[in-house]
């Protein structure tokens, strides 16, 4: 690691608190990951408590000392007498600072103690906010249900997610030609269930999509299954079955098939996961971790940032 003034001003100034909000986030993120770095920051935190800690004791051992002498008065000159009175009273105030600034200190802590403090995240639960308004949607078809799907289970996040659901469905943006990139000759034929389900999906109808294509097979569809796969993602995700939505969203995400497409299913799976942040918080910290670094080059590097940035005021909220 290269140590530089550049990097002793940086570290001085993050345990200073100097820092702007966003840039103190990724320097932690940075810390964690350089071992050589996170030890450097803490022999510099130590030597800041250490020259407060004398600075205090310093000053502590003087009010002691004026306490224990007497104040040796020198005979003032001629038309001058009253800067005597100007002397006591600087005396006395510097006395109250002194001992104002030390009953502070004891309340809140000991000498010793750590510069920064970070606050745990609120665990009041959270108002309820309106989550997201599914279109009208017709009757599910009748097809022979997955055998590890409940019918009647409610997959939508408590109500103390719903600041999160909230988030999600902000960032939440359709992708263009979702329905009209598949290029099957199916979608030609209006009986096929690829073609019902583009139709459903353009009509808002996210339950018969999701009853249509969930049973679906890589013999089914092996040209174009990925991106039928991807539909239905969309559709678990419109119809408020996150869990669903990024389960489907990482097996498109690991099969790393197609550049953009996998970039898009990894930003569609953290949307997926937010939802139920309290719980998903690591694997969604670790996917932004990853989308926002530049090595990577990922489509969604933007908006990963801007999300990260969210979460971060939430939290410190």
């Amino acid at each position: 690691m290269n140590v530089n003034d550049d990097l002793i001003d940086k570290i001085e100034d993050y345990l200073r608190g100097r820092l702007h909000k966003n840039e103190a986030v990724l320097f932690e993120q940075e810390i964690e990951a350089n071992a050589e770095l996170k030890e450097l920051v803490g022999i510099h935190r130590f030597e800041i408590e250490a020259i407060e800690y004398l600075v205090e004791k310093d000053l502590l051992d003087k009010i002691r000392k004026w306490d224990t002498e007497p104040v040796q008065e020198m005979p003032a000159p001629k038309g001058i007498k009253w800067l005597k009175w100007i002397n006591w009273s600087l005396f006395v105030m510097c006395l109250l600072a002194g001992i104002w600034y030390f009953e502070n200190r004891l309340k809140t802590g000991s000498d010793a103690e750590k510069i920064h403090e970070f606050k745990e995240p609120s665990t009041d639960i959270i108002p309820e906010i309106p989550g997201n308004k599914e279109e009208t949607s017709a009757p599910v078809a009748t097809e022979k249900s997955d055998k590890n799907t409940a019918p009647n289970k409610d997959t939508r996040p408590s109500p103390q997610a719903n600041e999160y659901l909230a988030l999600a469905d902000a960032f939440y943006q359709q992708p263009e030609h979702l329905v009209s990139n598949l290029k099957s000759p199916a979608l030609d034929v209006p009986s096929t269930r690829i073609s019902r389900a583009a139709q459903a999906f353009k009509e808002g109808q996210f339950k018969t999509v999701i009853a249509l294509l969930r049973n679906l097979t890589p013999e089914d569809e092996p040209q174009q299954y990925e991106m039928v796969r991807e539909l239905l993602a969309h559709a678990y995700f419109k119809s408020g079955e996150y869990p669903a939505a990024a389960a489907v969203f990482k097996s498109i995400a690991d099969a790393k098939l197609i550049a953009n497409m996998n970039d898009r299913a990894e930003w569609y799976l953290v949307l997926s996961l937010l939802p139920d942040y309290k719980k998903e918080k690591d694997q969604v910290d670790n996917w932004l971790h990853k989308m926002v670094d530049p090595a990577m080059e990922h489509g969604y590097a933007g908006s990963a940032l801007e999300l990260q940035q969210q979460l971060s005021k939430m939290n410190n909220h």
